[in-house]
């Protein structure tokens, strides 16, 4: 090829002007003193301004097409994210009902289990990163299993019968250790934040908890009112009268009593406040409402053979109160205390199934109902390290 059609060539290439081409083929010719190649050189230099104007109409078509993204520039400075290993401690108890669906009393309770955690230790760890001011959190713990305290197991046998005398003490009463086997949750909140100063913010999220946990009763000492009389059906005595044998039967307990598993899903609506203070000080308060709450409880009574099964759920039916307290060692590294308290306007109620352990198939209660709550103190230490 020759060297100025190289030359052309090049200067597609590099995106020259079509009157920088000209010259160069005006000095092409004269070195050459030929003008075999005019003709050629015309097209060549003709495309080169076809081109170049082709370019001019695709910048100006980027140029709009990008213009938005100047707008609605994105930086790393917008995003945050940090992580934050943490070690707590929950202190309350679960608790787990069964009522008379058709009752003549006010008192509609006929059994109620106390299952203690006094204290459960966990551990575990917590994401969080926020765009703006938008945020995003998921955070999983594990409980240490062993013992965390009693279970008490109380019953009112005598709501089931119309003697009004008789119906308002409790008859049985048990207590056993309460052994945790295994407990883990998660929760992922999203919110978005307001800030009203530079110091001072609201925040109003959307969450979702799940919780599965899983206590044994072991042991212990009972308090059985006895049966009243030769009517049918039979009526129980109270629980704790101690005056003669003939009302009350006291015993000890030997291995596993009662087992208890429970999983809960739990839908939140929240609102927090956030102050920022001199020194790298910072404090939030807030609450969490439930909309909705669902349980399934399995509870075997080892020995009786026999295994119920309770589902429940309930609307507006829980109310979670917070606060933590930061410090921020540097733009890095923070240390975190939390605190919370949980607990149910009122117990879930729901549906009652039974079966004999080891059995596939329950049978719904015609004449029951199960229901489950709680209420526990949540204290947790945690160091957050945040990367950018």
């Amino acid at each position: 090829m020759p060297s100025f059609y190289r030359l052309i060539f090049a200067l597609l290439s590099a995106h020259l002007t079509e009157k920088v081409a000209i010259v160069i083929l005006t000095f092409a010719r004269w070195r050459t003193g030929s003008h075999r190649y005019h003709n050629d050189a015309l097209l060549a230099v003709a495309c080169v301004a076809d081109y170049n104007e082709h370019m001019k109409k695709l910048f100006l078509l980027l140029a709009l097409a990008c213009a938005p993204l100047s707008v609605f520039s994105v930086s790393l400075s917008d995003f945050h994210l940090s992580v934050e290993p943490l070690f707590g401690m929950k202190y309350g108890e679960l608790d787990e009902y069964v009522f008379l669906k058709e009752c003549s009393y006010a008192s509609d309770k006929l059994s109620e289990l106390n299952w203690e955690i006094k204290p459960l230790l966990y551990t575990g760890a917590q994401v969080s990163g926020s765009y703006r001011a938008w945020e995003l959190s998921l955070k999983g713990t594990v409980a240490l299993p062993g013992k965390t305290g009693s279970m008490y197991d109380s019953d009112w046998l005598n709501i089931q019968y119309t003697d009004a005398a008789l119906a308002s003490y409790q008859t049985n009463y048990s207590e056993s250790d309460n052994y945790l086997n295994s407990n883990y949750t998660w929760a992922l909140v999203a919110g978005y934040r307001f800030w009203l100063t530079p110091h001072f913010s609201l925040k109003s999220f959307f969450a979702f908890d799940y919780e599965y946990i899983d206590f044994t009763g072991t042991g212990g000492k009972y308090w059985y009112g006895n049966t009243i009389g030769f009517d049918s059906p039979q009526r129980y005595g109270p629980y704790n009268d101690y005056r003669d044998s003939e009302n009350c039967t006291t015993g000890t307990l030997s291995g596993d009593v009662i087992g208890y598993k429970r999983e809960s899903s739990c839908l939140w609506l929240g609102g927090e406040a956030l102050a920022l203070f001199p020194h790298g000080l910072s404090g939030r308060l807030g609450f969490q409402l439930s909309p909705y709450i669902y349980t399934v409880s399995i509870d075997d009574h080892y020995m009786k053979g026999t295994e119920y099964a309770d589902v429940c759920s309930g609307y507006f039916s829980a109310l979670k109160l917070y606060a933590t307290v930061d410090y921020a060692f540097t733009q890095q590294i923070s240390l975190s205390l939390f605190g919370s308290y949980l607990f149910y306007f009122q117990p879930l109620r729901g549906n009652d199934y039974f079966k004999t352990i080891g059995s596939s198939s329950y049978t719904k209660s015609d004449d029951a109902d199960g229901g489950a709550s709680a209420h526990y103190a949540d204290v947790s230490l945690s160091v957050k390290y945040t990367f950018f």
